[in-house]
């Protein structure tokens, strides 16, 4: 009996040093992937911005084979204040399309611009500061985003 004592006098557990040490290696791995995470996330939410955004020229669409027009009074695609007209009545697509990608692109306005035969809708994305996904009535969707009152043309 007294050298079973013996032995588990000789057992050694971890010594502090070496448990903050591995503390230490496991808070900066979590912090690695944290940083990671978060650049994943705001990649996520462009993506789902150019999705909603994606389903405007459907609805641009919807306008114009029912008043030959993007501009047709009471029935605009885009609103005075060059934003998407949530306020249609015959469309209230446009509003939950707006409502979804102010959600995910950081509150910020989607622009909208209509002569009446053409348009362009553009939204900021977050993952790369300064860029903008855009989508035209001549068929263009994509990063490039030059839509302006006077150029209704994503290119």
């Amino acid at each position: 009996m007294f050298e079973i004592e013996q032995e588990n006098k000789n057992l050694e557990g971890f010594t502090l040093v070496e448990l903050l040490v591995v503390i230490f290696i496991i808070g900066l791995l979590t912090s690695f992937f944290a940083g990671a995470l978060i650049s994943y996330r705001n990649k996520a939410k462009d993506v789902r911005v150019e999705a909603v955004l994606s389903q405007v020229r459907k609805e641009a669409t919807l306008i114009y084979n029912e008043n030959d027009s993007y501009n047709a009074p009471g029935n605009e695609l885009c609103a005075g204040d060059d934003t998407i007209n949530d306020g249609n009545l015959n469309h209230p697509d446009l509003a939950v399309i707006e409502a979804d990608v102010k959600k995910f692109n950081g509150n910020q306005n989607v622009e909208c611009y209509s002569n009446g035969d053409i348009f362009c809708v553009q939204s900021p994305l977050v993952a790369v500061s300064g860029s903008a996904y855009c989508v035209d009535s001549i068929g263009y969707a994509g990063r490039i985003a030059n839509c302006a009152s006077g150029h209704i043309s994503c290119q």
